[in-house]
């Protein structure tokens, strides 16, 4: 008698075939060099170094407002009104300057990973779009090679992206991967640090 499990009627399935995974994304597929999975990583880390500085930079100012007798309830008004070039450069003169340099390089990474995202954009051609005339075919690739980056850019910031590129890196990656729970923490710790002085600034305002 065949025990063997064709016998038995029984067919294995393969991982893949378990987990539904088999036709499904390949984060891999992201990442085209280890230098590009250094570079997602780096981003990453930068990335969230904006709410660190961001309430570091609100502290600061906090601070600054109450020793020079400003009103400390504008400080959140002109934190969150930086949207021209003159704002941001009467920021930086500021007592809010570190907040206007968490914007800028919030602002400059987001460039950056758009840019170091391009390459994988690549796969649209200008024979792709033969129906238009030699003008508009080029406008159209190149339209499409931007929404495609800004695609690939927000792909690259998910976890599973960024853990196939710390696993890429191994040793590397796994240092490059403390900046995550390590400015998360920050942030918390800032953001309670700010809460604290923001209303003892407020209490010797109203002495």
């Amino acid at each position: 008698m065949d025990a063997s499990p064709a016998a038995a009627g029984s067919n294995p399935e393969s991982p893949e075939e378990r987990t539904g995974d088999g036709d499904g994304f390949d984060p891999s597929s992201a990442i085209r060099s280890d230098f590009d999975a250094t570079i997602i990583l780096l981003l990453w880390c930068i990335r969230k170094a904006f709410f660190p500085l961001f309430w570091l930079g609100m502290s600061f100012a906090a601070i600054s407002f109450a020793i020079t007798g400003q009103d400390v309830l504008e400080l959140e008004s002109q934190a969150t009104s930086l949207d021209t070039p003159s704002e941001f450069v009467g920021a930086l003169l500021s007592p809010l300057s570190i907040v206007a340099i968490a914007f800028i390089v919030r602002i400059a990474v987001g460039f950056l990973a758009l840019a170091a995202a391009y390459p994988l954009s690549r796969s649209t051609k200008p024979h792709d779009h033969q129906d238009a005339r030699t003008i508009t075919r080029h406008i159209r690739v190149w339209r499409d090679r931007l929404y495609l980056s800004r695609a690939f850019r927000s792909l690259r910031w998910t976890w599973i992206v960024r853990n196939v590129a710390v696993q890429r890196l191994d040793r590397r990656g796994a240092r490059l991967a403390l900046c995550n729970p390590v400015l998360r923490w920050a942030g918390i710790a800032l953001f309670i640090l700010f809460v604290v002085v923001f209303f003892i600034a407020v209490g010797a305002s109203m002495e």
